[in-house]
């Protein structure tokens, strides 16, 4: 048999029935918003610290031993100046050999021919400090005139190993170089 509820039960029991209020919604976002401010900083330093890598080159030393190298095929736009690091290079191709005019002054190149261009230190700096220095050398071998370019194999060849990301900043916007 079922005993009848006092008053004092019923209305303990309406008390637990009705819900609880709803909880407040958090201010000022949760975790996950945290992170994405803290990733969207890191990307902005990556993006600023890549746009202010600087480039300097200068004169190199004697006797440098340069055992690591990197290769591009490189198209040079017939009698333009190209100009890597401070160097001022102008091609100006035959079928069979190219002039190559370095600092103005002219050398032929045969075409399958290779020769020195130039040996150089160069300091690459990040943020305004030093992140790395090398010595450099760079040989170019004539490979024949397509259309109106010059096509060379350069080979940079590094004292010490070097990221290709960092040699590609020494490489100007107005030829196509793509690595070998």
């Amino acid at each position: 048999m079922v005993k009848p509820m006092s008053a004092e039960e019923g209305a303990g029991k309406a008390a637990a029935a009705t819900p609880a209020a709803a909880p407040e919604p958090k201010k000022g976002g949760g975790v996950g918003r945290k992170i994405l401010y803290v990733l969207l900083v890191i990307a902005a330093l990556v993006v600023v610290a890549y746009l202010s890598i600087g480039v300097t080159v200068s004169e190199t030393t004697e006797g440098t031993s340069y055992p690591f190298t990197t290769t591009y095929d490189v198209l040079f736009p017939s009698g333009e100046v190209v100009r890597i690091g401070n160097m001022e290079l102008i091609a100006i191709p035959l079928d069979d050999k190219v002039t190559l005019s370095i600092n103005k002054e002219p050398k032929e190149i045969a075409k399958g021919e290779t020769k020195e261009v130039s040996q150089r230190h160069a300091r690459i700096a990040v943020l305004g400090m030093t992140a790395v220095e090398f010595d450099f050398r760079i040989q170019a071998t004539y490979l024949g005139k397509v259309g109106d370019r010059a096509r060379f194999y350069l080979a940079f060849q590094t004292s010490q190993q070097v990221w290709s990301f960092l040699i590609d900043r020494l490489l100007p916007g107005n030829i196509q170089a793509r690595p070998v």
